[in-house]
């Protein structure tokens, strides 16, 4: 909030710490020239006014304001902007403005210090802006020394010289309240220093940039609300507990590479066969303890290097295109239906009668 300075010992001063502290018209004019009002307006009551020339003529400072720079109270430890109303004579050249601050606790006697030194840019109605950083303390006083000619002083005594005081508080630097402000304030704090206890009101609305310390205490429970866009990049470092549950949506593309580490509970075989069979035959050595309830539709074009050690039973329905070419050694249990059409006999006599023969008889 603005302020509009009061007298009061000695010169014009802002009792209340505000955005801004203004004399207004209390220092228009200079000594007896205007005449300006309770004169001669300086804190430690030394007169430093000149009564030669013309008012509005001849130099006068007729007006100081000092303002914090972000439109919120002035605070000590910040930087704040120094406004003179000066009225120069002729072209200005002749003329300088010296700014002095003091924050002594005795403002009978300010230990002024030097801010800086300036020469209006014309004559006549001419604003001179400065800014200087408030010291430590909550009072404070500005001084201006608008001077023809001479050296630097915060009281010169010239003929034409006017020295003019405005006094006014600020709001330290951490201010306790009983209850918090009805509206947030339109920039930050400026305090460096974060505050011992949270916010009992955190912001609605979160910032749009990630913070660039992360915090010292990590979050013991989860987020209720967890992001909906996942992390571009994984993690660099693996979760120290794993999940017990498996995803719920697992990935619709499976990794190309296999895991470096199998998984610690592996999968249980099925009870139902592959609806497509392999591509490839089994590496396995040792056959199956059970037929194949489906033989196989292309038989073998190659006998089998090993024969079954269990002959057949029924002899087969087809006989082999290709006979042996040798007899064989072992007579058949058997008589054959037809008799051989060789015309040798054999050199083992047949154990069995014809049917011939037995007609005979």
């Amino acid at each position: 909030i603005a302020q509009m300075a009061s007298y009061s010992n000695g010169s014009p001063m802002c009792a209340t710490y505000g955005a801004s502290c203004d004399s207004g018209t209390l220092l228009d004019g200079r000594g007896t020239r205007g005449p300006e009002e309770n004169q001669p307006n300086t804190r430690d009551g030394v007169d430093c006014d000149g009564d030669s020339g013309t008012y509005h003529s001849d130099e006068s400072l007729d007006r100081l304001v000092v303002r914090s720079l972000n439109g919120d109270d002035m605070i000590e430890g910040t930087t704040v902007e120094i406004e003179a109303t000066v009225w120069a004579w002729s072209t200005g050249s002749s003329d300088t403005l010296d700014l002095y601050y003091s924050n002594s606790n005795d403002m009978s006697n300010p230990n002024w210090q030097h801010i800086v030194s300036k020469t209006p840019s014309g004559g006549g109605q001419q604003i001179i802006t400065a800014q200087y950083q408030l010291p430590e303390g909550l009072n404070h006083v500005i001084r201006g020394n608008f001077r023809y000619s001479g050296s630097r002083s915060y009281c010169s005594r010239g003929s034409w010289d006017d020295a003019d005081d405005l006094a006014f508080v600020v709001r330290p630097l951490a201010l306790d309240t009983d209850s918090p402000t009805g509206s947030p304030t339109a920039s930050p704090s400026e305090s460096r220093v974060p505050s011992s206890e949270p916010s009992l009101h955190p912001s609605l609305t979160p910032s749009t940039s990630p913070s660039r310390q992360r915090s010292a205490l990590p979050s013991t429970k989860p987020s209720s609300e967890p992001s909906l866009t996942p992390s571009i990049s994984p993690s660099k470092k693996p979760s120290l507990k794993p999940s017990t549950e498996p995803s719920l949506n697992p990935s619709l593309n499976p990794s190309m590479k296999p895991s470096s580490s199998p998984s610690s509970s592996p999968t249980l075989p099925t009870s139902r066969p592959s609806v497509s069979p392999s591509t490839s035959p089994s590496q396995s050595v040792e056959p199956s303890s059970e037929p194949s309830d489906s033989p196989s539709s292309s038989p073998s074009t190659m006998p089998s290097l090993l024969p079954s050690s269990t002959p057949s039973l029924a002899p087969s329905l087809q006989p082999s295109a290709n006979p042996t070419l040798w007899p064989s050694y072992t007579p058949s249990l058997r008589p054959s239906e037809s008799p051989t059409s060789s015309k040798n006999p054999t050199r083992v006599p047949t154990t069995s009668v014809s049917m011939e023969v037995l007609r005979l008889i």
